[in-house]
Order: C-alpha cells, then sequence, then structure tokens
C-alpha cells in the first residue's frame, strides 16, 4: 500500500490493526523510499514482501541514513522497485497520484484505492476498465452507499440544531411557552 500522504497511511495501519489484518498489507511512505535506512526497516519488518535494499553504495553517499542525493538514479531505482513489487505482490496506491512512476505504470480503481498495473507495450493510455472490475467497483459503490453514507445522511437529515432543542428545554423547564408574534 503506497502512499505520499503519512496521515492516510496511520489511518490505514489502524484500520487494519483494528481488523488484525496489518500483517496482510506493507504500508508504505513513497517519499522515504529515498532513504536506505527506510526501506531496510521495510524489510526487516516484511521479509517475505519486501525486498532487501540494494547494498551499492552511490558516490557521495557514506551511511544507511542518508537520502539518495542523484534525483535520476533514484527516480530509476523506484521504477525497478515497484516493478519487482508488482511480479510477486499486489501493488495498491491509496490516492491517485502522478509523476515519474506513471510514466511505467496506471492506477485502476479497486474500490477506495487504486491497483498499480503495468502499461502495456508501446501503450500511450491506460486500457478501459475491464466488465469485471467495472462490476466489481459498482458493487463497492452501492454497497458504500447503502451501509455508510445513506445512514450518514438520515443522521445528519435527522439532527436537531443544538440551539433550537436547548431553547425548548430551558422553556419548557421554566413553564414557558414560544409565541411567534404576529403583525
Amino acid at each position: 500500500m503506497l502512499s505520499e500522504d503519512p496521515f492516510r497511511l496511520l489511518v490505514l495501519q489502524a484500520a487494519l490493526a483494528g481488523q488484525g489484518k496489518l500483517d496482510r498489507y506493507v504500508p508504505v511512505d513513497v517519499r522515504s523510499l529515498s532513504f536506505p535506512q527506510y526501506q531496510k526497516r521495510l524489510h526487516l519488518d516484511y521479509p517475505q514482501r519486501w525486498p532487501e535494499p540494494s547494498t551499492a553504495k552511490t558516490p557521495g553517499s557514506s551511511s544507511l541514513a542518508q537520502p539518495k542525493t542523484n534525483a535520476m538514479d533514484f527516480l530509476a531505482e523506484r521504477v525497478q522497485l515497484v516493478n519487482r513489487l508488482l511480479q510477486t505482490n499486489h501493488v495498491y496506491y491509496l490516492h491517485p497520484a502522478c509523476g515519474v512512476l506513471f510514466e511505467q505504470f496506471y492506477l485502476e480503481p479497486c474500490g477506495l484505492v487504486y491497483e498499480m498495473r503495468r502499461y502495456p507495450t508501446n501503450a500511450l493510455y491506460a486500457p478501459p476498465l475491464s466488465p469485471t472490475a467495472l462490476t466489481n467497483n459498482e458493487a463497492f459503490w452501492k454497497r458504500a452507499i447503502e451501509t455508510a453514507i445513506d445512514p450518514l445522511q438520515e443522521l445528519i437529515t435527522a439532527f436537531e440544531h443544538p440551539g433550537r432543542g436547548l431553547r425548548k428545554q430551558l422553556l419548557g423547564f421554566a413553564y414557558l411557552e414560544c409565541r411567534l408574534r404576529s403583525n
């Protein structure tokens, strides 16, 4: 599960922990991938799912804690990393994104997240959603509307403004009535 938003990653981790599914997913802060120490930590925490970071030192880097400084090398390594991950895992992005990665990969909607897929050879555009993916997404959103959005809409509609309810209670407590004036 890739994201450039640390807050979304924390919310994801909390939700997964609450469901007892934290060990099934690897939450990855894409912005931290430039730090070899971060990749090493991911490999230690998820040895079966996250590849061991390369040990080759880049010129000018003396420590694992230092981020890569050559932007082109870093971007190329990021593309290679995602390619390797896609060979053995499903890779998802938590939100729409753009950048160098998305010259090689596109995002396919999958409920609330997006599955990363490799562009077909010589393709300029992402292929259209398959009928199965389209049906699955429509079913997901229909379920989400019925189970989450509609009940929330009902609560909002039924909510009485606190000021109005409070005024009524205070007037009742004082045995007073509120009458509208007519001109």
